[in-house]
């Protein structure tokens, strides 16, 4: 089962793509609370392009905060790129 995990904080956003409970890929990108939701989106594809990771091949998303204003914007830009109902 392939997994996004998203951690995100006050000073970057971490993400892990695990393939069961093994790591495959990591990476980190700044928390910026001015970023809009699309522009996330964009950056987050970005990313994916760059690591190789097909989105419609991720079973699922998990996703911790500690920035609640950020929060929210990142779940849209997820469930865009995804296009998946989060709960």
């Amino acid at each position: 089962m392939k997994t996004i995990v998203i951690n995100i904080g006050n000073t970057n956003i971490r993400f892990g793509l695990f393939n069961d409970d093994q790591c495959e890929r990591s990476w980190v990108i700044n928390t910026k609370p001015y970023r809009t939701s699309d522009e996330m989106m964009i950056q987050f594809m970005m990313m994916y392009q760059t690591h190789h990771i097909d989105a419609d091949k991720i079973d699922r998303i998990i996703i911790g905060s500690v920035v609640p204003q950020i929060t929210q914007d990142v779940q849209r830009a997820i469930k865009k790129l995804h296009n998946k109902h989060l709960s």
